[in-house]
Formats: C-alpha cells, structure tokens, sequence
C-alpha cells in the first residue's frame, strides 16, 4: 500500500489532549476490532463488543481520562486518522483535516517564563481554547511522517 507524503508531511494535534476528543465522540466515527483483539479487550476488560461498534456522537469506551481501554486501544482507533482511500493510499482522513487541531488555528498571545501561551483563532467544539506550550508551537507538533507513533507505517 502506497502512503501519500504530501498528507503526512501535514501538522495535525491528533493525539495531544487537544481536541476534545472530536473523532471519538463525531456522529460518523465507528471502531472495528479485529477478532484476535475483540477476545483479548472482551477477556481484560470484562465488556462484550461488536465486530463494529458506532458511537453515534459519544465513544462508549471514553472516562475522564480519554480511552477507557488505555495502552490497549484498538488499532482502529489508535491509527486514526489514517484511512485509505479510492486509490489504496494511505491519506489523513478529511475529517480529521477540517475538524482536528492545527497549529495555524491558533495565535501566539505571549511567552512567559519559558512558556508560550496561545489562545485559539476562532471557537471550535473539537478545539480547546488555550494552549500553553514549553516550546514555538511548531517545534511541539510534529507532522505525521515525524511522529514516533507513525514510524511503523512510513
């Protein structure tokens, strides 16, 4: 399978806290588990799952503290947002592209104390407000052909 560089070299803030969880609780989102994995999170977790599960605007599996499966959460999700497309490359979904935070969505308000403080150019329900950062906020996000988590599939 072919992957599409000009999509991974885009800053997306996938997987940072920042979101609000967006994809997980959007109205389109679903998780697909495979067999090995569905036996394994059934067994550990004491929950009975669905080959595929749709969310419906609120992932079953979020606590307080993002995905309630942990180090164990489904591949499905813990590759979102990558999904091939009509031609079998690999592509950021455009879900996650027009609803995830960017770093261009936000501005740079102040930086302090070896902080850089931002706040959001305009109010977005997957988006938080503020953002304070320990570096320029282009040093801290990384593009999706940078990003550890993604070595695997580059």
């Amino acid at each position: 399978m072919e992957i599409s560089h000009k999509w991974f070299s885009k800053k997306i803030m996938c997987g940072m806290d920042v979101c609000n969880y967006g994809c997980c609780n959007s109205e389109t989102f679903h998780i697909e588990f495979s067999p090995k994995e569905k036996s394994h999170l059934e067994k550990k977790y004491n929950k009975k799952l669905q080959d595929v599960e749709y969310q419906n605007g609120r992932c079953s599996h979020l606590n307080g503290n993002g995905c309630s499966f942990g180090e164990d959460k489904p591949d499905y999700c813990r590759n979102y947002p990558m999904t091939e497309n009509n031609n079998g490359t690999i592509v950021l979904s455009n879900w996650s592209w027009l609803h995830c935070p960017k770093p261009s969505d936000y501005q740079l308000e102040n930086v302090e104390d070896g902080k850089w403080f931002y706040r959001l150019k305009k109010r977005h329900r997957n988006k938080v407000d503020r953002l304070v950062l320990n570096d320029d906020i282009e040093n801290v996000v990384p593009s999706f052909n940078q990003r550890e988590d993604m070595k695997e599939f580059i």
